[in-house]
């Protein structure tokens, strides 16, 4: 019996991991059996011409360096699209039901809530006065400190370097905050801890810590304010006139950031499960 050309290219090399494979031929075009650029050789092409193999000619592309990650700067409108939805979702996620009873009740302020999912509530201002009341609590601001203002974008980074370094179980992001100055840190007890220190508009100090992925989904539009009271009671963060968004804290422990440039030690907290309506 004759065998044809293609019958005795089939590939039995053991390097080969499908080697003896039904209808698996050895490619003789540019590389060698295994995937590999090998020595030239011989061969033919699908239409049966000769050719000879030069698989070192088949440079690899260099090496380009990735483009500098960009804070994200989106209209109001879009933001708390995303975020209505972000939260909607999660909140099928986590089956939280009695958080849907209170769609549409009247916060503090003239401010309904349009979506929440226990652990967040964003809010809407409105000026119907039949809307049900209930809610006159959430995000009242008796007892807050003096607002801070973040102007820079480059704090939405900073988030999305701290979520790379945080623990995945816990996703806490620390922000502590003294007067001029915000540190952004974050820890994962097999790795290590981040801190970076940004410039804000504040009088006052306070700490808190927030769910990062939370954190990192509201950053979109600037300037951001910040209201907190304590490490206890919910954060409110004005995302322009017409929205606030309402994020309950994380419990946390206890650990220390390394002092950075003149500053004292910065006493800061790790996560532990969160704070809920």
């Amino acid at each position: 019996m004759r065998l044809n050309y293609q019958d005795r290219l089939t590939c039995n090399d053991p390097r080969c991991p499908r080697a003896g494979e039904l209808g698996h031929k050895e490619d003789r075009t540019n590389v060698d059996f295994y995937g590999q650029p090998g020595a030239g050789h011989l061969g033919r092409n699908a239409k049966g011409e000769p050719v000879y193999s030069t698989p070192w000619l088949n440079l690899a592309k260099p090496w380009k360096a990735p483009a500098d990650p960009k804070p994200r700067k989106e209209p109001i409108e879009k933001l708390v699209l995303r975020l209505s939805k972000e939260i909607k979702e999660n909140a099928a996620a986590l089956a939280a039901d009695k958080a849907q009873t209170h769609i549409g009740k009247r916060g503090a302020y003239g401010f309904e809530m349009i979506a929440s999912d226990g652990h967040r509530a964003l809010m809407r201002r409105t000026e119907h006065a039949t809307a049900d009341k209930g809610l006159e609590w959430l995000g009242a601001l008796n007892g807050y400190r003096p607002k801070t203002r973040i102007s820079t974008p480059e704090f939405h980074l900073a988030v999305k370097r701290g979520l790379v370094m945080l623990d995945y179980r816990r996703r806490a992001i620390i922000m502590l905050c003294e007067p001029g100055r915000l540190t952004v840190a974050s820890q994962d007890p097999d790795v290590g801890t981040f801190d970076e220190i940004l410039p804000v508009e504040s009088t006052g100090y306070w700490q808190v810590c927030i769910d990062g992925k939370y954190l990192e989904s509201l950053c979109g539009t600037w300037p951001l304010v910040v209201r907190v009271k304590d490490e206890d009671s919910a954060v409110v963060f004005e995302l322009g006139e017409e929205y606030r968004l309402v994020v309950m804290p994380l419990h946390w422990g206890q650990w220390d950031i390394p002092a950075r440039e003149d500053s004292k030690p910065q006493h800061i907290g790790a996560e532990v499960p969160h704070h809920n309506f």
